[in-house]
């Protein structure tokens, strides 16, 4: 039976332990950006959650919404789990749809009175922004985890 000279065999083990390091190496460093940009998203929207005025959440909304939009749009190009780009994207939807609410309306009081006012009509009860609002940022948090 014909030996491999060690030269050779060093070349093979080296070239296998080469490749292996790699992989592993590359899989790391790809979950460690994941988790970076989800660590990042999640301190944006913790921030942004506290900063929510307790008046004037139309105008806050507005001048906020492109901000939002731009770190959804990191964090979508970083995930790689089609669900949870798809859970991304439907928050994302449900968030844009609160400037299409009477965002001027914020007030519980209001919605109060308001919300008595439709179901004595029959309609049906609009939604209170704030809350909705609050509710998207907890959803952001929770899919940045």
């Amino acid at each position: 039976m014909p030996t491999i000279p060690p030269a050779i065999m060093g070349f093979i083990f080296g070239a296998i332990g080469g490749w292996l390091t790699h992989f592993f190496t590359s899989r790391r460093d790809k979950t460690n950006r994941i988790r970076s940009a989800k660590d990042k998203f999640a301190v944006f929207i913790a921030k942004f959650k506290i900063s929510v005025p307790s008046e004037g959440f139309l105008d806050f909304y507005k001048s906020t919404k492109n901000g939002v939009r731009d770190e959804v749009v990191t964090l979508k190009v970083i995930l790689t789990n089609p669900q949870k780009t798809s859970n991304l994207d439907a928050i994302w939807n449900d968030y844009q749809a609160i400037e299409n609410q009477n965002l001027n309306n914020e007030s519980d009081e209001f919605n109060s009175l308001q919300g008595e006012a439709y179901a004595q009509e029959g309609k049906p009860v609009p939604r209170n922004p704030v809350s909705d609002f609050h509710a998207c940022m907890d959803r952001f948090l929770d899919l940045a985890k």
